[in-house]
């Protein structure tokens, strides 16, 4: 227990010492000789950018004093200057000078009363909704209708300092001393000059403030609390404690000043609200900063921070940060990051970050990133970028990334991937990459690059790439409207092709087109059609012979040729064939590689004239299918040994036409 102890009050040492520095704190250099202490005190109001308030009893304006300052504090000048005489208080980008008391404890009336009205200075009208902050205690009233207030505070020394606040109005701190029947406190605030907008009457509608806004803003706790969160901006203190029940009931915080005060230790046992956190923030429901957080909090249902957040926050259903995160969330439900977000998030249902991140992010259904992501994004059913991805999309259904990515992609669906993208793309249906991919698609039906492939595309149903640098592997269908790679598949289509296909039909829009008519040793007539490029094409052949009877061939084939002269080249083919008479026989083969010296007689004309050398393949077969054995000039005839089935080769040659 000893060591718990130890571990959780050394936690709150390392936050603390983290928290933001006064303005007492400030680092100035000056120096000033025999100058009147007014005059000073302006001097380091324009360079440390301050204010000072003081009750002018209390202090010789007019003394006249030396200091010499250098890379030193505001709170050291200050001591020099009033040879430590003085206690000072920060409220805002104020500092208040008060009389050093020698007995600091609370005087014998704990509760002093303090009563007043404010009023304009110009109009001299009553101001409603003026926050009146004691700058000792850190209680706070708001004046009603009529400009008049009325709270009671714990009075500490002989002195009260009041800070006067609205919006609008020009701030004021004024020091009374604290008479035995109480206080009255009568002020006029002026107006900050600035220029007053008219608005038509129609005009004045109502706009919609989302329930995030009011909650943080302080709105939905009470008026009370929205108004000093209103008015008291310039306030920045921290406190060692708080407890509450509900933000509008707590210890350590009184008359709605939640918002205005930032906590070391905050435990809520319904909700907290607080301007920042610098420790640890415990709440049975939901916990809301204002402002920004470092730390620690736990929620029951939700964590709301308006600012920065660094540490973690966990909760039952909601955690949200406005600005900038690191750390770790996690929520039962949605994680919210609205700027830069490091570390890890989690969420049962949805984790979604608006501006960057670096990390991971876990959730059943979707992971949604508006401003780019580099890690890891894992998801029961989506993930969403709209901006730029560096590393990994796990989902189970989809990855989307709109800007593209650098990374993988992996989804039991689809992967979308629009404009730039690099990396991998593995899908059980399909993906999509609207831009040049730079790695590899991989899916169960379709792969899309709109733009470029330059890797690898390897699907099941359908390849479609704009540019095909690498491989295109389908057992259906590959697209390439250029491509300078390798197609694999049953259909091969391209529109310019610099590469290779293989499969069953292979089509070249600006390729190799041709059309043969032939005669061979075996059939006497032959129709093939070639298609693809000059380095590899396709060939199919058809052809018909009337030796003892009609019998007809159908065969598929590869080739290539190469020029030898400006009217001559050589062209490759290698060819398989099945037999048929009435129907195909299947069990009668033939296999013929072609070697053919082409003479190019007009542009539309070629002809060729070749050797070739054939193969038979004949083997019986348990439905007595006839074999077709049409050669016997042949120079082997090989049984093959368990198949009932023998080959025979040949040599043979042809001759014909190309259009």
């Amino acid at each position: 227990m000893n060591r718990l102890l130890l571990l959780f009050s050394c936690l709150l040492i390392a936050f603390g010492t983290q928290a933001k520095s006064g303005i007492l704190d400030k680092i100035i250099s000056i120096k000033i000789t025999e100058t009147p202490i007014k005059t000073i005190l302006k001097s380091i109001e324009e360079v440390g950018k301050v204010k000072f308030s003081y009750n002018p009893a209390y202090i010789d304006e007019n003394k006249r004093v030396s200091i010499s300052l250098y890379q030193k504090t505001i709170r050291y000048g200050l001591d020099q200057i009033f040879e430590g005489k003085l206690r000072f208080k920060e409220v805002g980008m104020h500092i208040v000078l008060l009389k050093k008391e020698v007995d600091a404890s609370p005087k014998k009336k704990t509760h002093y009363k303090i009563t007043g009205q404010i009023i304009d200075a110009a109009t001299k009208r009553p101001i409603q909704d003026v926050s009146i902050y004691d700058i000792e205690s850190k209680y706070a009233a708001l004046s009603n209708e009529k400009g008049q207030f009325e709270f009671t505070i714990p009075l500490y020394y002989s002195e009260v300092s009041l800070f006067f606040s609205k919006a609008a109005y020009r701030t004021s701190i004024q020091i009374f001393k604290a008479e035995n029947e109480g206080l009255v406190a009568n002020i006029s605030l002026a107006k900050k000059e600035a220029d007053i907008e008219k608005i038509a009457p129609n005009e004045t509608s109502a706009i919609p403030v989302t329930i995030e806004e009011r909650t943080i803003s302080g709105q939905i706790f009470s008026p009370v609390t929205y108004a000093h969160n209103q008015n008291l901006t310039e306030l920045d203190e921290t406190r060692i404690a708080q407890f509450s029940f509900l933000p509008s009931l707590s210890v350590g915080s009184q008359r709605g000043t939640n918002g205005l005060m930032s906590n070391n230790i905050s435990i809520n046992l319904l909700a907290g609200y607080a301007k920042g956190l610098y420790g640890v923030e415990l709440g049975g429901i939901a916990n809301v900063l204002k402002g920004d957080g470092l730390g620690l909090q736990v929620g029951g249902i939700a964590n709301l921070s308006g600012g920065q957040f660094q540490g973690g926050q966990f909760s039952g259903i909601l955690n949200v940060v406005r600005k900038e995160f690191n750390g770790i969330q996690a929520a039962g439900i949605s994680n919210t990051v609205r700027g830069h977000f490091n570390g890890f998030q989690t969420g049962g249902i949805v984790n979604s970050v608006n501006g960057y991140f670096y990390g991971i992010q876990v959730a059943g259904i979707g992971n949604d990133v508006n401003g780019g992501l580099k890690g890891l994004q894992v998801a029961g059913l989506i993930n969403a970028v709209s901006k730029d991805v560096f590393g990994l999309q796990v989902a189970g259904l989809s990855s989307l990334a709109k800007k593209g990515f650098v990374g993988a992609q992996i989804s039991g669906l689809t992967n979308i991937s629009v404009e730039k993208s690099y990396g991998l793309q593995v899908a059980g249906i399909q993906n999509v990459a609207r831009a040049k991919l730079v790695g590899g698609q991989v899916s169960g039906i379709m792969n899309i690059a709109n733009k470029g492939i330059n890797f690898l595309q390897i699907s099941g149903g359908l390849n479609s790439t704009f540019k095909n640098n690498g491989l295109q592997l389908s057992s259906l269908f590959n697209m390439a409207k250029h491509n300078h790679g390798l197609q694999v598949g049953l259909i091969n289509l391209s529109i310019e092709n610099k590469g290779a296909s293989l499969g069953l039909i292979n089509f070249v829009l600006k390729g190799y087109h041709k059309t043969e008519i032939s005669s061979n040793t075996n059939f006497p007539l032959n129709l093939t059609l070639k298609s693809g490029t000059k380095y590899l094409y396709n060939s199919y052949h058809a052809g018909i012979t009337f030796k003892n009877n009609t019998y007809y061939t159908f065969g598929l084939g590869l080739g290539t040729y190469f020029s030898t002269g400006e009217k001559t080249q050589i062209s490759i083919d290698l060819s398989g064939h099945v037999l048929a008479k009435h129907k195909i026989h299947y069990n009668s083969q033939q296999y013929k590689l072609a070697i053919n010296f082409d003479f190019i007689v007009a542009e539309w004309l070629t002809i060729f004239v070749g050797p070739t050398l054939n193969t038979g393949l004949y083997f019986e077969t348990e439905s007595g299918l006839e074999i077709i054995d049409l050669n016997d000039r042949y120079f082997i005839d090989y049984p093959i040994s368990g198949y009932n089935a023998y080959a025979k080769f040949w040599f043979g040659g042809q001759i014909g036409i190309r259009l």
